[in-house]
This record gives structure tokens, sequence and C-alpha cells, in this order.
């Protein structure tokens, strides 16, 4: 782990994998130099398949959120 994506978000650890790809524990390096209590987020990286599919977008729009625990 430690890769970077668009030079905020530091991939930590693998939390999930499924059909469209895989979400991550990331630290979002803004909210750490805002100081932010919580710099953690969730970050999904789609396969490749999802990614040529040009109606990929449209699903990940109609998936419902998960609620917060």
């Amino acid at each position: 782990m430690g890769d970077i994506l668009n030079g905020r978000f530091v991939l930590e650890d693998e939390i999930g994998r499924g059909g469209m790809g895989v979400v991550y524990l990331a630290k979002d390096l803004r909210k750490e130099e805002a100081r932010d209590r919580d710099p953690y987020v969730a970050i999904k990286v789609l396969n490749e398949a999802v990614q040529q599919n040009p109606d990929a977008f449209i699903a990940l729009q109609r998936r419902p959120r998960r609620p917060n625990a």
C-alpha cells in the first residue's frame, strides 16, 4: 500500500472487493493538512471493465449510499 491517488489520497488498506472494483481505506492529505480529527475516507477504485462501460457512471449514481455507522 502507500499508493497516492490524485496527489491527495494515500491508500492504506484494502477493506472490500466486489464486482465493480476494490475499496480502500485512504488518508485524505487535505483533511490531514486541515487538522481534521478523522482524515480517513473510503475510496473505490473501479476495475477496467467498469471504467470502459459508458453506463458505469449512471449505475454508480443510482447506487444507494451506505448510511454512516
